[in-house]
């Protein structure tokens, strides 16, 4: 979202913000379980066509339902499937195998570390892209993706901008991943 100016756009709908910025990266998060929603989000991707969207959600139903309606987006995971990749990463496991591509979680929980270098490499190792949110201040995302982080979800993403700007001068694009 770096060089998008969302407050020009804050009326206008999901579809009319995806077609005006085709080459933006877009997280959408859905909150609500209701068939209805899911189905109306898979309709405005399937006529805009975004090249980099992922869909989201921590309610684990809704995941499942997303990944029943196999879109042609990468999805995230579920809280209940965060947890199981933290919980495996910490008994020194890989994580299972699942459709989603994104592991999104707090850097810290309830005062607890969340992310360490065996979590990380272990979704790593499972396929898994890992995404921090919510990453509002320049030295922390600059310590984050020195780290290895792939991802940082910003309530103001034109403050850590430059971390990813030093990133991209540093080295090439990553390759996007296939999403079976």
């Amino acid at each position: 979202l770096f060089d998008l100016d969302v407050e020009a756009h804050r009326r206008e709908g999901a579809q009319d913000v995806l077609r005006a910025f085709p080459t933006v990266g877009f997280n959408i998060e859905i909150k609500q379980l209701a068939p209805t929603m899911i189905n109306a989000v898979l309709q405005v991707l399937a006529s805009v066509g975004p090249s980099d969207v992922l869909l989201a959600a921590g309610s684990h139903p809704i995941m499942q339902q997303l990944e029943a309606a196999h879109p042609m987006c990468p999805l995230g995971l579920s809280e209940v499937q965060a947890w199981r990749v933290f919980w495996t990463g910490f008994w020194g496991q890989i994580p299972p195998q699942w459709r989603g591509r994104a592991l999104q979680i707090p850097p810290r929980y309830r005062g607890l570390p969340v992310v360490s270098k065996r979590t990380l490499a272990r979704a790593h190792k499972a396929g898994l892209e890992v995404h921090l949110w919510t990453i509002n201040r320049l030295d922390e995302a600059r310590l984050w993706l020195s780290r290895g982080i792939d991802g940082l979800v910003s309530d103001d993403p034109s403050a850590i901008e430059p971390a990813y700007a030093a990133v991209r001068r540093a080295q090439p694009a990553p390759r996007r991943r296939e999403i079976v």
